[in-house]
């Protein structure tokens, strides 16, 4: 047991140090993601990305990240059937809408995780927000909300 957790620590930690977006568009990153949760969990999230141009490399970095770790906490925690991903750009500003139907949680006593508080301290370095909408037995909406500028 301890050997496996180790290793996936190490692998965790070389995930978030690698650069995702290195080769790939945002939108590839993104459907690699949602493809990789269908594989593991066997829920196929709806996706929607609406993108006039590829955002700067520092918020496409961030944005994947955010979707990351909304994508693995659904699949660690949220005992869901229903995922959708959305990503509209519109003007100056990228909206981010993650939802799932799955069991949901009291925000005010999700205290112990690193996964929220890193999402959005993400967000905040990128000038952005994130609001999390949740109660216990009715599912799960994350809605990110990052200005484009150049970074």
């Amino acid at each position: 047991m301890g050997i496996t957790v180790l290793s996936e620590v190490r692998q965790s930690v070389a995930s978030l140090r690698s650069d995702p977006l290195d080769e790939i568009s945002l939108t590839e990153a993104i459907h690699n993601l949602t493809n990789d949760f269908h594989r593991s969990t066997g829920i196929s999230p709806k996706t929607q990305i609406v993108l006039d141009k590829p955002p700067p490399k520092m918020l496409a970095n961030t944005i994947f990240r955010i979707i990351q770790e909304s994508l693995t906490n659904i699949c660690k925690h949220a005992d869901a059937n229903l995922v959708s991903v959305n990503l509209i750009q519109s003007e100056n500003v990228i909206d981010l809408v993650i939802t799932d139907n799955g069991k949901g949680f009291d925000l005010s006593k999700n205290t112990t995780g690193f996964g929220l508080q890193g999402m959005k301290e993400r967000a905040i370095a990128i000038s952005g927000e994130i609001e999390i909408v949740t109660a216990p037995q009715m599912g799960c909406k994350l809605q990110a909300r990052i200005p484009i500028q150049e970074i």
